[in-house]
């Protein structure tokens, strides 16, 4: 299937449990933040990440709520940790999640001596160089390269330090 530029920016789920499935979300990890617009209903809405918005809204009629519907939601895996890695699940009114656990995005930063500090050398998963940075003491290495990862527009991660080389020392 050819790609395109279709993106879906809006899933509206119409409930008669609206706190219930609230909650059964959040369990997820979704971060639920309560709305009311002007007059309208209060209803709750998180931010999936590349735009893409999921509300909440409440159903005054078992017609006006969102039937029938198959949500696959990828987790991060410390919220996988309490549901399963994969497995599906159903919602409060029985629409079925499936769930898979993502793992966490990792860096890695090899440090090196220089005359003023250390500098950091930034890189991904695979081992790929996304960069280099310095700083002044080691106990700044974790904020260092998550500054730097954001300024990169990079998502964040956990970072993990690899052994010192001593470059060529002050």
């Amino acid at each position: 299937m050819p790609g395109t530029l279709t993106t879906p920016t809006l899933f509206v789920i119409y409930t008669e449990q609206l706190e219930a499935c609230r909650a059964f979300y959040a369990q997820l990890g979704l971060h639920l933040v309560r709305e009311q617009h002007g007059r309208g209903p209060v209803h709750y809405a998180a931010e999936l990440g590349h735009g893409l918005v999921l509300e909440l809204y409440p159903a005054t009629s078992a017609e006006q709520a969102t039937g029938r519907l198959r949500l696959g939601l990828a987790v991060p895996a410390a919220v996988a940790h309490h549901v399963g890695a994969k497995t599906t699940l159903s919602d409060p009114d029985g629409r079925t999640v499936a769930v898979t656990a993502i793992e966490p995005i990792r860096y890695f930063v090899t440090t090196r001596r220089w005359a003023r500090g250390w500098e950091l050398h930034i890189a991904d998963a695979d081992g790929a160089e996304i960069g280099v940075t310095q700083v002044e003491h080691l106990d700044a290495i974790e904020r260092t390269a998550l500054d730097y990862i954001t300024a990169c527009d990079l998502p964040p991660g956990q970072i993990n330090t690899r052994p010192t080389d001593p470059g060529t020392g002050p």
